[in-house]
């Protein structure tokens, strides 16, 4: 694949948001309530390429099940840690005064939020409300990750799109990102889950099926790929899209009849 597609959508206007160090053990085990909690408050869309019986209590368990292997929540501390500390020591380069010194003061009161936090009160919230980590350090994280993208700091890159995901499970350009990230950093099925995850959210995400795609076929997974493919077509049928997807169906699919050869 031609590395412009992630990047790319990579650095895309994202699509409109519906809507100090932590402890990390304490983020481990919220985050693992988060994902069961936060996932059952979710309305998650028809998506047209899956079999219509396929009711939403299973689709959920299957979002859980994503993220958990998307997260690989036994590593999620070393995650947390580097994400924190690329923001506390490297905010100051990527973002204006007023965003550093914004995204500095929600992460220093954090931990203390974490800590206090009442469950019975927050059983719907998700991290980003619990920790109090305003919109306006959610986009800074953003930018800085997206710029670490730019620079082809893959693994930096991917730390914080982690964490965002962490903070926002709800969100599926947080998992789209993280899905490319990880692709780059040639760990595929980090990325596979990533991607199943962002689709779970909007099954219309035509990129996402294609990344993927190309991930399964970077695994020898080709059934996993044709599977990938030929929602992409249904989506490509049903609905306008750009023309570079289709130039990318068609490369991925040759990709596919290689692997065959």
């Amino acid at each position: 694949m031609d590395p412009n597609y992630l990047k790319n959508t990579m650095q895309a206007k994202a699509s409109k948001k519906e809507k100090s160090a932590a402890s990390k053990d304490k983020f481990e085990q919220e985050t693992e309530r988060m994902i069961e909690t936060y996932v059952d408050t979710l309305e998650l869309e028809d998506d047209p390429a899956q079999n219509h019986l396929l009711n939403i209590k299973m689709r959920k368990e299957r979002l859980k099940q994503e993220m958990r292997e998307a997260l690989k929540l036994p590593e999620l501390s070393k995650q947390i840690e580097s994400a924190i500390g690329l923001l506390l020591t490297e905010g100051a380069r990527y973002l204006t005064r007023e965003a550093n010194q914004t995204l500095q003061s929600d992460l220093s009161h954090a931990a203390a939020q974490l800590e206090g936090i009442e469950r019975e009160k927050t059983s719907s919230m998700n991290l980003q409300a619990i920790t109090k980590i305003s919109d306006a350090s959610m986009k800074a994280i953003t930018d800085m990750a997206i710029a670490k993208f730019t620079e082809e700091r893959f693994q930096d890159c991917l730390c914080l799109f982690s964490f965002l995901t962490i903070l926002d499970p709800g969100y599926s350009e947080y998992w789209l990102r993280l899905g490319i990230a990880a692709q780059q950093c040639e760990n595929y099925e980090m990325a596979s889950r990533a991607y199943a995850a962002a689709l779970e959210l909007d099954p219309g995400s035509i990129s996402a099926h294609l990344f993927a795609a190309e991930c399964f076929v970077k695994c020898v997974l080709l059934d996993k790929a044709k599977a990938e493919l030929a929602a992409a077509k249904k989506i490509a049928e049903s609905s306008t899209v750009d023309q570079t997807w289709l130039d990318l169906l068609s490369s991925i699919e040759n990709m596919v009849r290689g692997q065959h050869a």
